[in-house]
């Protein structure tokens, strides 16, 4: 995806690495790291600054930009479907 914030950095993921996002509840901080080969970088966001980054980001976005965040979104969903099933599932032992 090209992107007006893609001039900022000259690095790129390869295939086999990754983005880890994690979210400190206690100080309402969003951590992001990106894992390469030869490289770990991370950042810490504050929580509202993060959604509002995200949100400005996709506002941008065009039709096909759009697709993937609708796969994202996809993950996203199935994934926060396991969890809220494996915590019903725990509260009715």
């Amino acid at each position: 995806m090209r992107h007006k914030f893609e001039n900022k950095t000259e690095n790129t993921l390869e295939k086999d690495d990754r983005v880890n996002f994690h979210f400190n509840h206690f100080d309402r901080e969003v951590g992001i790291a990106f894992h390469s080969r030869n490289d770990v970088s991370s950042y810490l966001m504050p929580l509202d600054k993060f959604i509002s980054s995200l949100q400005t980001s996709i506002e941008d976005f065009d039709k096909t930009e759009l697709e993937v965040i609708k796969m994202i979104a996809t993950v996203l969903f199935g994934q926060i479907k396991k969890i809220e099933s494996k915590t019903e599932q725990e509260v009715t032992i």
